[in-house]
């Protein structure tokens, strides 16, 4: 409840914020925003350098963890006002919904990554080794929100956030159109060498001493993982088990 109360003290001195201030008429540019900088960069490939059309905004930077991500009040004004909003759509951005309700734009085109996805999005897993939280309801099923880290996601989502620039732009529509083939060869072209790698590769096990966040791209190579975490756990220190199976595994494993 401290939290919802916490959004919606936050929205409405947005809002009042915003109608104190004098609209900014210095370029007619459409503002596009995105919470994590994977969206960002792949919308400056499909764009494309020195756009005169489109404002990029990205809100989580400088390194900050999409897990523990505040919204300020800027952010959500700059939310409330995009022409195209771009969010990953998992657990750790529970505050869109209520940005979105109150959105003074109400013609934004919104792009949830993982409806995008929703027939490739996995729950998370806990593979043996892992750390297990007793206190979880073991009921209520988590889902992995890492989808930009595989290379098939990212063909799936350029494509369709390609489409959402060209409605908002058509007289560019054939720029974009050329940005973004360029752009899925050079991810299809990281794909297969990425197949070659694994198929020529000896071991098909990844050990990792910390949260995992790439369980989609190792199931892209049916690759196998052992970690001390998954992905979205808050986590720090790991169980003695933990550290013990992954010490024996690394031996085995040579």
């Amino acid at each position: 409840m401290n939290k919802l109360l916490k959004y919606t003290f936050m929205l409405l001195c947005c809002f009042l914020l915003m109608g104190c201030l004098p609209l900014d008429k210095e370029t007619d540019k459409k503002s596009i925003v995105c919470t994590t900088y994977a969206q960002y960069n792949w919308l400056q490939e499909i764009i494309g350098e020195n756009n005169s059309t489109f404002e990029l905004t990205l809100l989580i930077k400088d390194g900050a963890d999409l897990h523990s991500y505040q919204p300020t009040i800027q952010d959500l004004a700059k939310v409330s006002s995009a022409d195209l909003f771009v969010y990953v759509g998992g657990e750790s951005e529970q505050w869109v919904s209520d940005a979105l309700k109150e959105a003074k734009n109400k013609n934004m085109l919104v792009v949830d990554m993982m409806d995008v996805l929703k027939e490739r999005i996995k729950e998370e897993e806990h593979v043996e080794g892992m750390k297990e939280d007793h206190d979880e309801n073991e009921d209520e099923s988590e889902y992995d929100e890492h989808v930009w880290l595989s290379l098939i996601n990212a063909h799936e989502v350029v494509r369709y956030l390609s489409n959402e620039v060209q409605k908002l732009d058509d007289v560019h529509k054939k720029t974009y159109e050329e940005n973004t083939i360029r752009y899925l060869n050079d991810i299809d072209d990281l794909n297969h060498q990425y197949e070659q790698v694994v198929e020529n590769a000896t071991t098909k096990t990844l050990l990792f001493a910390d949260r995992f966040p790439f369980r989609y791209l190792l199931d892209d190579y049916d690759l196998n993982y052992y970690a001390a975490f998954p992905g979205c756990s808050a986590d720090i220190e790991a169980s003695f088990y933990t550290i013990t199976f992954l010490a024996n595994k690394i031996d085995q494993l040579d």
